[in-house]
């Protein structure tokens, strides 16, 4: 090649003077490919610079910049070109550096006419224990933060690194490593740890989730079970699902027994269909007459069971006659039909044996003439 410039493809060749020059354009464009795939896009450039025993001085450039362009308008027939490259990236330190390590990674620094923050990696070849060239590989500055944070992304992990200690170190965890970079300056010290306060957030982020997730699925699911609890016909609890889930949360509670009188004779006398419309309408009721967290259970046909959290004798009286009264006082489907009440609120006993004892309260009811409230005693 003569002296100039040369372009093959978007490789830029300059030579000092004429002379024969290898051809590792092949293995330039295959170096920067796989450099790529490590770096991606803080790839900024690839150099290869060769001199020979003679002035002959070589330098092939991908891709050719303007600081390649000074250095061909001022130092085109200089001797020294490896020196001048040094001199033009602002190397702090000699090229016979190399002699300690094959493999140099400067530190950051400002490209001529670019004003890119760039790091060099600088590897020479040598003939005869003699530097005969050097390959200059340019990296973006960040090119190690940025590896740091594709790692990151692809492992879900929270590393940083960073020239600076943490303000944060936890002692207790393992969280903090000092490195030094081979080959590289003498402040190339660097501190690599968790990142705690961003992993903290992520498990906050992650544990709100899952906390709604959970109250979504507890809503759904209570839904589900309190549809598929109630009895189809009055809306009530069923008993069995009451005897699963329930019964043992009520040991102690009062209880009300509710049972229609005459109940028998409205379904011989007027069909089902209207004894099912007096079982709903009660049941409508006594779901009207009692708080939110009292507990309400069809018991058996025309016999509904209410479990209360208290134990006022008074209270319960009222709430026993404010029933009654509701269903004697308004005709049912024309009919005119009463319930008999047994309440028991003893202290200290089982839900058997409280049960028991309101059903008793509740014969009695039936024995003295029906329609009224029976409270047990002992």
């Amino acid at each position: 090649m003569k002296s100039g410039i040369h372009h093959i493809g978007d490789i830029a060749v300059m030579v000092n003077e004429e002379h024969e020059v290898k051809s590792i354009s092949t293995a330039m464009n295959e170096v920067e490919k796989k450099v790529k795939q490590l770096v991606k896009d803080d790839f900024w450039g690839l150099a290869v610079i060769q001199r020979t025993d003679t002035t002959a001085n070589t330098a092939h450039f991908k891709p050719l910049r303007e600081v390649h362009i000074a250095l061909n308008s001022q130092g085109l027939h200089d001797e020294n070109w490896i020196e001048r490259i040094m001199e033009f990236e602002n190397i702090p330190y000699p090229y016979a550096d190399f002699g300690t390590c094959d493999l140099k990674l400067t530190e950051e620094y400002v490209e001529s006419y670019s004003h890119e923050n760039i790091r060099s990696v600088f590897h020479p070849f040598y003939n005869e224990r003699k530097l005969i060239g050097v390959v200059l590989l340019d990296l973006k500055y960040d090119f190690i933060s940025n590896w740091i944070s594709v790692y990151n992304k692809d492992n879900r992990s929270k590393i940083e690194i960073s020239l600076s200690k943490p303000r944060y170190e936890f002692v207790i965890l393992p969280a903090l490593k000092k490195i030094l970079l081979p080959c590289t300056p003498e402040s190339g010290v660097y501190y690599v740890t968790i990142n705690w306060l961003s992993l903290s957030f992520d498990v906050f982020v992650y544990a709100l989730f899952l906390s709604f997730f959970y109250m979504i699925f507890e809503v759904s699911r209570h839904c589900v079970i309190t549809l598929m609890a109630k009895d189809k016909m009055t809306g009530l609890l069923r008993r069995d699902v009451f005897d699963k889930f329930y019964k043992h949360l009520c040991q102690e509670s009062s209880i009300i027994v509710v049972d229609i009188d005459n109940f028998k004779n409205i379904n011989d006398n007027h069909g089902h269909l209207i004894g099912d419309l007096v079982i709903k309408k009660v049941s409508e009721i006594i779901r009207n007459s009692i708080r939110k967290d009292d507990i309400s259970v069809r018991w058996g046909g025309e016999e509904f069971v209410i479990v209360l959290d208290f134990h006022d004798k008074k209270e319960l009286s009222k709430k026993a006659e404010l029933i009654r009264n509701a269903v004697m006082e308004d005709l049912i489907h024309g009919l005119n039909v009463t319930v008999s009440v047994g309440i028991s609120s003893e202290l200290s006993i089982s839900f058997e044996k409280q049960f028991k004892n309101a059903d008793l309260a509740l014969y009695k009811a039936k024995k003295l003439g029906r329609n009224r409230v029976v409270f047990y005693e002992n």
